[in-house]
């Protein structure tokens, strides 16, 4: 189908394409999980390892 020549419908029209193209996208995508509504397993974020915490303590300390 082409373009529409209307300005609201050849909006609507795009607006479709992009969506069908984003939902491609979205499904090519390999998932860690077998269940979409599982969270992926994130490894390398622990409490202890928050990026707050990684600062050096004696910068944020010091005033001059």
């Amino acid at each position: 189908m082409t373009r529409p020549d209307s300005l609201f419908e050849a909006a609507s029209y795009d607006l479709n394409k992009f969506i069908e193209r984003r939902v491609t996208e979205r499904r090519a995508v390999q998932r860690d999980a077998l269940d979409r509504r599982q969270q992926p397993s994130l490894q390398n974020c622990s409490p202890e390892n928050s990026p707050s915490e990684n600062l050096p303590s004696e910068t944020a300390s010091q005033s001059h």
